[in-house]
């Protein structure tokens, strides 16, 4: 799976390429459940999320859809490399 990351992580271009695991720990919105319980995903960096980015890290639609309800639209991460 492949995922952008903001300036936060962006390290002048160091962070392409970079694996991530990525699991969901909450919602960020009113959405309930939002998390997909104990699942993650690891995703490839391969993309710049230039300001206002929604995040520190914003993981395509597919990668989403395994961890969190496409219905929360934006949730909160826990992310080790």
């Amino acid at each position: 799976m492949i995922a952008g990351v903001s300036d936060e992580l962006r390290g002048n271009g160091a962070a392409c390429g970079r694996r991530y695991r990525v699991q969901c720990i909450g919602g960020a919105n009113e959405v309930p459940h939002p998390c997909r319980s104990g699942a993650s995903v690891e995703v490839t960096i391969v993309d710049y999320c230039r300001p206002p980015c929604n995040g520190v890290l914003n993981v395509y639609r597919d990668a989403f859809a395994q961890i969190a309800d496409l219905d929360a639209g934006k949730v909160r991460v826990e992310y080790n490399q």
